[in-house]
């Protein structure tokens, strides 16, 4: 089999065992394309010659081996088996090193990898400098030593967001599904499960999931499956004695709940089978089962938002980037508040979402996908929330139904037909002008009678008559005949085109008109936040002690003439979330409260760092404090600016970097930046 290349072999081996392979599951397994797939066939078709045997191409669509059967079992019995992991292509072999790395409880050596997957070690030292890149954006590093070999450092929370993501990554969610209910044979899924967790735990949790009711999953696939690879994990990493650590007062608030019985079942089964997880895994299992349903009727969430306000907030701002008013869309409102309620709380927690269909919607939403992530920035950030693509791409299809919903509603002209002589042919002559103008909506079809009743406030766009309606001047009403006639749907064509016209040069003048004062006005707020601007160095020992230098200090400047209220506001925000940025050493303050005389910021230093809890129940060392205060009756323009000063605290180091070293210039300088940088 040594003139085969190990693909070659792999696709003859299947054959062998299968009779016939489908084209396109092959082009999803190697990630190729038809010409590829064709050269390989006419390799393999010169090997079997002498052996009476041939691959045939059958109508594009499947391959299928042919021969006498007494040869085809004598080749059988002649070539060896390929190993899988011979065939993965370039990207899916990264995956499984990765997969490997992140659940091994020491280090791998290089060479260990050359062998098992068959590459020149040229090739695996690309791989490990490609893995090192993926890690720093889940804040994990790559520790490679010769002597000591490769291993990956980081936060277990971290670990195990990354591992759910490379699950996803590896396959097409039709493929991981067809895997996980037993639909039809996966190999390059089956072996990552095999070398991640082992063949025998993943087929016995599989039974068990079959068997097993877990509430609040099974109406949603992705989820159940990415529980199915968190439970996995669990059981792999009590194995390794490398169990989830979370704060005492957590897990006794998830085991006394009610919410800690729905896994009684599960850990049952698996107890039966010898499998026993600790009760920290058990409360960390609790968290992707209890947070989808906890917060659904509350209007303020663990991240001390109130997320009707921010529903409306966010409906406003995305109506003006994409130029359509969405704000009375209540279809919308409703599902964002429950969608926003849902993932605001697992991202707080730090769990990670998956969105297996992130790539297919940013492909044919592209423009959209940027605007609502903008959007996003701006809102969440000033709650030091930074919204992911994935959850970005779940919001852009809300988005994308109500654009479709309200472009069949808006778009058309409101019409209401007046036809004295009887329903009968009212209706004739609304199906006469539906069928004939697909820009007109008939809205109510009526007699002269009923168009008296609502006169002085009806609400449409254009009258329709078969009747002269008195003395009425009105440009919006056509008088026509009950059949329709040529001139008839002449003037009408003429009123479509007019009024189409007229609302286009509406719409412009209105935008023009907006922008011109937008500009005035954030030039205002924008410099007062500015010239404002107020950094500090506070000696104090306590974090109790910091609030009351910060509030004092506000007071001092004439911000509040009420420093406890402020202070209960930033104290009871930082109790219901996270207000650490990650990496930092830098705290977001961020509260809103009628106290305020206006907008401000601030930035305060303290020489001994404080210990603060961070995502995912991990905590770091603070040492500067960046303080955004708003009336709660400002208007956006103001929160708008506070957004973009957030977002640059996430996203911009520099910024952070000139928060906890440079002088009150130099920071003034990167906020007057920041603030006037032209948004995207």
């Amino acid at each position: 089999m040594n003139k085969l290349t190990p693909r070659q072999q792999f696709i003859l081996n299947s054959l062998l065992n299968e009779g016939s392979l489908e084209i396109k599951n092959l082009q999803n397994e190697f990630s190729i394309g038809d010409k590829t797939i064709y050269r390989e066939v006419t390799a393999i078709n010169s090997y079997l010659n002498k052996h009476k045997v041939n691959v045939y191409n059958f109508n594009n669509s499947n391959l299928v081996i042919s021969g006498k059967k007494d040869d085809i079992n004598k080749l059988k019995k002649s070539i060896e088996k390929i190993p899988i992991q011979w065939v993965l292509n370039k990207h899916q072999r990264q995956l499984m090193i990765l997969t490997e790395l992140l659940l091994s409880k020491e280090p791998i050596k290089a060479a260990y990898f050359k062998n098992k997957y068959n590459v020149a070690m040229a090739s695996i030292s690309f791989d490990i400098d490609a893995i090192e890149e993926w890690l720093l954006n889940k804040s994990l590093y790559l520790v490679k030593k010769k002597s000591y070999g490769i291993e990956i450092e980081g936060p277990q929370w971290n670990k195990r967001n990354a591992l759910s993501e490379l699950f996803f990554s590896i396959k097409p969610l039709e493929n991981l599904l067809n895997y996980f209910y037993d639909e039809k044979p996966e190999p390059v899924i089956d072996f990552m499960f095999k070398v991640a967790f082992g063949q025998k735990v993943t087929e016995l949790l599989k039974e068990i999931f079959k068997t097993t009711q877990i509430d609040g999953l099974k109406n949603s696939d992705i989820k159940y499956f990415e529980f199915f690879i968190q439970v996995l994990i669990s059981i792999k990493n009590t194995e390794n004695e490398r169990t989830i650590s979370l704060p005492n007062n957590i897990v006794e608030e998830i085991i006394n709940s009610n919410e800690f019985s729905k896994l009684d079942e599960l850990c049952e089964k698996l107890r039966l089978k010898n499998i026993i997880l600790p009760r920290e895994e058990i409360a960390y299992l609790n968290l992707y089962i209890s947070n989808y349903q906890d917060n659904k009727d509350k209007k303020i969430d663990i991240s001390g938002m109130n997320i009707s306000s921010v529903v409306t907030e966010f409906i406003e701002e995305i109506s003006k980037k994409i130029n359509i008013d969405l704000t009375s869309d209540i279809q919308l409102r409703n599902s964002l508040y429950q969608h926003f309620n849902e993932s605001v709380n697992v991202l707080n927690i730090g769990l990670k979402i998956i969105n297996p269909l992130l790539e297919e919607i940013k492909e044919h939403n592209e423009h959209l996908f940027e605007a609502v992530s903008n959007v996003c920035k701006l809102i969440f950030s000033r709650y030091n929330i930074n919204i992911p693509p994935d959850e970005i791409g779940y919001i852009t299809l809300h988005i994308d139904v109500a654009i479709k919903r309200y472009k069949l509603e808006s778009e058309k002209i409101r019409v209401f037909v007046i036809c004295p002589t009887g329903m009968s042919t009212a209706k004739i002559l609304s199906s006469r002008i539906s069928s004939t103008f697909s820009d007109l909506n008939i809205v109510k079809v009526g007699s002269v009678y009923d168009w008296r009743q609502i006169e002085e406030d009806n609400g449409y766009d254009l009258i329709i008559s078969t009747f002269n309606i008195g003395n009425n001047t009105r440009d919006n009403i056509i008088i026509v005949s009950p059949f329709l006639n040529i001139d008839d749907i002449g003037r009408i064509n003429e009123f479509i085109y007019k009024y189409k016209k007229k609302s286009i040069s509406m719409s412009k003048a209105k935008e023009e008109e907006k922008l011109e004062i937008d500009v005035i006005e954030k030039n205002e707020v924008a410099e007062m936040l500015i010239n404002n601007f107020r950094l500090k160095n506070l000696e104090v020992d306590s974090y109790e002690e910091l609030i009351l230098s910060i509030t004092e200090d506000i007071e001092s400047i004439g911000i509040t003439e009420n420093k406890e209220e402020i202070a209960k506001l930033i104290i009871e925000r930082e109790h219901k979330g996270n207000v650490v940025i990650p990496g930092s050493k830098v705290a977001l303050f961020h509260t809103r409260s009628d106290e305020i005389k206006h907008a401000f910021i601030g930035a305060y230093r303290i020489n001994k760092p404080i210990k603060m809890s961070s995502i995912g129940f991990s905590y770091e060392n603070v040492d500067t404090f960046f303080v955004m205060l708003a009336r709660i009756s400002d208007e956006n323009e103001a929160l708008k600016l506070l957004g973009k000063i957030s977002v640059a605290l996430i996203e911009n180091k520099d910024f952070t970097k000139k928060l906890e070293a440079s002088d009150i210039e130099a920071n003034r300088e990167i906020i007057r930046r920041i603030i006037y940088t032209r948004e995207d």
